[in-house]
């Protein structure tokens, strides 16, 4: 809005005295209520609780603060009222304006009124009244020369834009460079890390070398003592080959002991043949000698009885003829036994005699 200095109000001792401000005297000029209900201008208001006053109403003479600032929508009656207070422009002195309309009056009529030449983005100095503006315009060097200006403009801002892409650029490539510079000097220190890992290398290749000098010395003895063990080695076996050709010898020694060994097992295999039958007799010589033995042992019991019965017939004298007879008879069945067990002992001394043979 502009300043209320530019115009005065023609008929100002008939305003409406609730239209005042009680702190500039002059009508209300974007009205704002405080808490005690009063109105006032909200410049004049905010300005006076800059100063840590209390409230200008002898009624309320409170301290103020922003808290207790509330806008104050006037209605549109009010509104109507202030707009069209009547006001002379002080520049031009035109009347009878109203003051809701006083803004465009300054901006599009008013010939007082001190503008900028249109040439000022381009250099012209020139601040003057509204009536001489056309004047100045038809003659200002500056919008004569505005074609080309805008062009070396143009091409100005061009330029300003293509310093602000090669700053951005730059910008980037000093943020880049400072990366590199970083990681430059993180190779740095990565590069004396490995020089001193080099050096350390070194004296441990140093130390590779002396022991691989006395590894060399000591294969160079090895080598001597190989080619001793070389000249044993072949004396040994020249050696071998000796005890080979005799071991030949030995083998065909062997051979013919094993011919003679082959032609000896098939008497031993007959002999066997005739010990496995000699064997299979000696058994049956063996069961019958057995048999035999049970029979023998029958005898004797039958000698016994009989002995038991001639000593009987012995203590009785007295028998009959016919109990004599049977004695006799007695007898002969006692030499036959006898003789039949005189005949089975020399049978069973026959496979005794043949075992006792196979024994040895």
């Amino acid at each position: 809005m502009i300043s209320s200095s530019f115009y005065e109000y023609v008929d100002r001792e008939n305003i409406d005295p609730d239209l005042i401000c009680r702190i500039c005297r002059s009508p209300l000029i974007d009205p704002i209520l405080v808490q005690c209900g009063d109105t006032y201008c909200r410049l004049c208001i905010e300005k006076y609780m800059g100063s840590g006053s209390n409230c200008p109403s002898q009624l309320c003479n409170q301290l103020l603060s922003t808290d207790h600032l509330t806008p104050n929508p006037p209605p549109r009656l009010v509104i109507s009222i202030l707009d069209k207070l009547q006001v002379r422009c002080q520049l031009c002195k035109k009347t009878n304006i109203n003051r809701g309309t006083f803004d465009e009056h300054i901006k599009t009529s008013c010939s007082e009124y001190r503008i900028d030449c249109p040439g000022k983005n381009i250099g012209c100095q020139w601040f003057g009244p509204r009536n001489v503006y056309d004047e100045h315009t038809q003659t200002c060097l500056f919008e004569k020369l505005r074609s080309m200006v805008d062009i070396l403009y143009k091409v100005i801002e061009n330029q300003r834009l293509d310093i602000e892409k090669l700053q951005k650029q730059t910008e980037q490539q000093t943020t880049e460079i400072g990366q590199q510079k970083t990681e430059i000097e993180l190779q740095k220190t990565k590069l004396e890390q490995q020089t001193t890992e080099l050096g350390q290398l070194n004296t441990q290749v140093a130390q590779q070398k002396a022991q691989l000098e006395q590894q060399k010395t000591e294969l160079g003895q090895q080598k001597i003592e190989i080619e001793l063990k070389k000249s044993k080695f072949e004396q040994l076996e020249a050696q071998l080959k000796q005890q080979q050709i005799q071991i030949g010898g030995i083998q065909s020694q062997i051979q013919n002991q094993n011919n003679e060994i082959a032609s000896i097992r098939k008497p031993i295999t007959i002999l066997q043949e005739e010990i496995s039958k000699l064997k299979s007799a000696a058994l049956w010589l063996c069961k019958r000698s057995f048999e035999l033995g049970q029979q023998k042992t029958e005898i004797e019991l039958q000698k016994s009885k009989f002995e038991q019965l001639e000593a009987q017939l012995q203590q009785q004298p007295i028998r009959i003829g016919g109990i004599q007879s049977q004695n006799q008879n007695k007898n002969h069945e006692i030499l036959s036994i006898r003789q039949q067990i005189t005949t089975l002992e020399e049978e069973m001394n026959k496979p005794r005699s043949a075992i006792h043979w196979l024994s040895k």
